[in-house]
Parts: structure tokens; C-alpha cells; sequence
């Protein structure tokens, strides 16, 4: 055939003119190979094979080649009617041999598989009981390093070493039995106790309200005083007074109920509350009179908290009922 552009002879069945590089509008046929298309990823598949030779899957319309597992059976050369192995049949050279199908599914235990958990339950019961001895031993070991044992640790005994030498008994002992006097220690009266701390707080009480009537009449000669220093110092003398009344009724109520003085514990208690009003109402005077440069332009103020507890003759009622009852109350010892 000739080129159509640039004339060159050229074989018949050429795509494109070597020469001018034109594409002459052939067609080449490409010989089809002989096989099968494979379905699942479309390789050609040889005729012949049964097998993709790309994925390995077996070709449509092929038989899968069934696995065949060669089975040695022992050869049996004298075996009579009477034996056990006379009812095996052995295959010959050109038989085929009979394969074995087993089922993949394991079977169910039986009652002989009880065992197998008697065995994992021991081996539980042996790990608990390691785990817990260790835990004593730790602990214990724990325990006498910060602990030590010391057997004579509450021993008040002495233990003072004695020269025994002078008196029949040569050589020095570590200790002496005789300084053990804990069975011979007197017991401690509790009830004489008592009744000392009631006596000594019956005659505080008679101290306590003899500052109290000096600190009222400091207060009726300063109070109108314009000296705030003079006023300041009636002040914290009352406030330390109202303390020590305090103290006094806290320590005899710590006695609590005492069947032999039961009653004198309550009297004193009377006395020092009857005190601690009188106080408490004088003490309040004071802050309202602090409270003023010129005390004296609200002496009235003044004077209607000072006299809330007295009666028209300035007599404190809580002053009343102290003296007529303070000589009465006086605690008496328990016999």
C-alpha cells in the first residue's frame, strides 16, 4: 500500500506511515485466547484449568478436587476368625482407600470432666491461701520492726541494782522485791476529795462576793467620772471578777452527781450563779458607761441598768438571797 501524504510504499496491514507519522486508519486483530473468563476477578482462565491462575478459585463449571487423607493402617500378616483384627479389611494396591470423616464440633462433657473444675477450684484455693499467708508474714514482720516486743515495757516496778554484801547476802541483785509497793498503796478517798474541794470553793465564794460589793461601790463613786482611764480600770477589774465567778461554778459542776454530796454540790452552784448576775448587771453598766465621754449626761441611761436588780433601798435582790443563805449551805463532811 502507498501513504496518502508522502507517497512511501509501505507493507500492507501498517497502522501509521513511518515516514510522515499518519495514522491510516487500520484496524489489527488480536487473536482471542482460548480459556474461560474467571467470575470473580475476570482473568482469563486456560481451558483445562480448574483453577484462576490469579485468585486460586475454582473455575465455573469445575469439581473441586476432594482432599483425600492418606490413612497407614498396621499390617496384619496371621490374624484368625478369633482375633480382633479379623474384621479389618486391608486395602490393596490398587483399591482406594476409605477416608476417615471426623465431626470438628468437640464433644459435651461428661460426669469423667468434673474433675477438670475440682482441679481449677483447687488451684484458686491454693493461690487465696498463698496470698493470704503472705499477707500475715508481711504484716507481722511489719509489725516487730515498729513494735518491738518489750516484756518489761509496763513494769513499774524499780529495777535499781542494791549491794547486799553488808547483809548476808554477798554480790549485788538487779532489783528489789521489796520496792514493789503497789499492793501496799493506800486507796484514794474520793469522797474526801469531794468534800475538800466543796469546803474550799464554799469559802472562795465569801472572797468573791466581798470583791463584788467593793467593785459596786468603786463603781457608784466613779461612774459619772470624766477620767476614762478611772472608768476603764472599774471596768476590767469586773471583767476579770465575772471570770472567776465562772471558774468557780465550772469546776464544782464537774463533780457531777455525788450521793453523799449531792445537795452541797447544788448550793454552791446556787451561790456562784446568784454571784455571776450581780456581776453580769454591773459589768453591763460599765460598757454603757464606756460607751460616753460625758457619762454624766446619760446617768439616767446608765442608772436603769444598774438598779434592774436592786430594790428601792439599792439592794440587789441576787445579794439577798446569797447572804441569807450562804452561812446555811456551808458543806458538812460525809460520815
Amino acid at each position: 500500500m502507498i501513504c496518502p501524504d508522502c507517497g512511501a510504499r509501505l507493507s500492507d496491514g501498517t497502522l501509521t506511515c513511518p515516514i510522515c507519522r499518519r495514522d491510516l486508519g487500520g484496524t489489527h486483530r488480536i487473536p482471542r485466547a482460548e480459556g474461560i473468563w474467571c467470575p470473580s476477578c475476570g482473568a482469563l482462565i486456560p481451558e483445562g484449568d480448574g483453577t484462576c491462575p490469579k485468585c486460586d478459585l475454582p473455575a465455573p463449571g469445575a469439581r473441586p478436587a476432594r482432599p483425600v487423607r492418606a490413612i497407614r493402617l498396621p499390617k496384619i500378616t496371621d490374624a484368625d476368625s478369633t482375633s480382633e483384627f479379623s474384621a479389618i479389611q486391608i486395602p490393596g494396591p490398587d483399591e482406594e482407600p476409605v477416608v476417615e470423616a471426623r465431626s470438628a464440633i468437640p464433644p459435651q462433657r461428661g460426669n469423667e470432666d468434673l474433675t477438670l473444675g475440682y482441679d481449677h477450684m483447687a488451684r484458686v484455693r491454693l493461690m487465696v491461701i498463698a496470698a493470704l499467708a503472705s499477707l500475715l508474714v508481711v504484716g507481722g514482720a511489719i509489725l516487730f520492726i515498729t513494735h518491738p516486743f518489750d516484756p518489761g515495757k509496763y513494769d513499774q516496778r524499780a529495777r535499781e541494782e542494791a549491794d547486799t554484801s553488808m547483809v548476808g547476802s554477798p554480790g549485788r541483785l538487779d532489783s528489789l522485791s521489796g520496792q514493789d509497793m503497789r499492793g501496799s498503796a493506800p486507796d484514794y478517798d474520793v469522797s474526801a476529795a469531794t468534800y475538800d474541794l466543796l469546803h474550799d470553793s464554799y469559802n472562795e465564794l465569801a472572797e468573791l462576793a466581798q470583791r463584788l460589793d467593793e467593785e459596786e461601790a468603786y463603781f457608784l463613786e466613779n461612774y459619772l467620772s470624766e477620767d476614762e482611764e478611772v472608768r476603764r480600770k472599774g471596768y476590767d477589774s469586773v471583767e476579770q471578777l465575772s471570770l472567776d465567778i465562772s471558774n468557780l461554778i465550772d469546776s464544782v459542776s464537774q463533780l457531777g452527781p455525788s450521793s453523799d454530796y449531792a445537795e452541797d454540790i447544788d448550793n454552791m452552784i446556787s451561790l456562784g450563779n446568784w454571784l455571776r448576775n450581780r456581776s453580769d448587771v454591773l459589768l453591763a453598766s460599765w460598757e454603757i458607761d464606756l460607751g460616753y465621754l460625758a457619762p454624766a449626761l446619760v446617768q439616767d441611761v446608765i442608772d436603769e441598768t444598774y438598779y434592774s436588780d436592786k430594790d428601792d433601798e439599792g439592794v440587789s435582790s441576787y445579794k439577798l438571797l446569797f447572804d441569807e443563805n450562804y452561812a446555811a449551805w456551808e458543806p458538812k463532811e460525809a460520815r
